[in-house]
């Protein structure tokens, strides 16, 4: 087997063709409104979770954590979601760290997943 017979591990990035090609079916698929419109959202969001477990190779529960540092400037790291609910996203960090000195200061965050595998993407804010 050649190196170039070997699977990446991480799929390639799709081209523009893909990316217009699966945005037309997932608005066809989803062209009722009401697949949009979920009472629940942390149950969507569980739902979307549990696709990415499926489909990503590495760390679906990956995401992206922005804080804001004393100077105002935006800051932000990887960190894995250890759990979700109706209360929120909770992962670990040490309070000392410098994110966990940023939360503290001002207890606002962003957090952007985004799953490669099935050209999605989801921001809580």
């Amino acid at each position: 087997m050649t190196p170039t017979d070997t699977p990446a591990a991480i799929p390639p990035s799709p081209t523009r063709e893909d990316y217009e090609r699966d945005y037309a079916a997932a608005l066809a698929a989803n062209s009722d409104e009401a697949a949009f419109e979920r009472d629940e959202p942390t149950g969507l969001f569980l739902d979307w979770l549990a696709d990415a477990c499926a489909q990503e190779p590495n760390d679906a529960n990956a995401m992206a954590l922005a804080t804001v540092d004393a100077d105002g400037l935006p800051d932000c790291r990887m960190v894995l979601l250890k759990d979700v609910d109706a209360a929120g996203f909770t992962f670990y960090s040490n309070r000392e760290s410098a994110k966990g000195g940023q939360l503290i200061a001002r207890p606002l965050a962003a957090l952007l997943f985004h799953w490669k595998g099935l050209r999605d993407q989801v921001q809580v804010r």
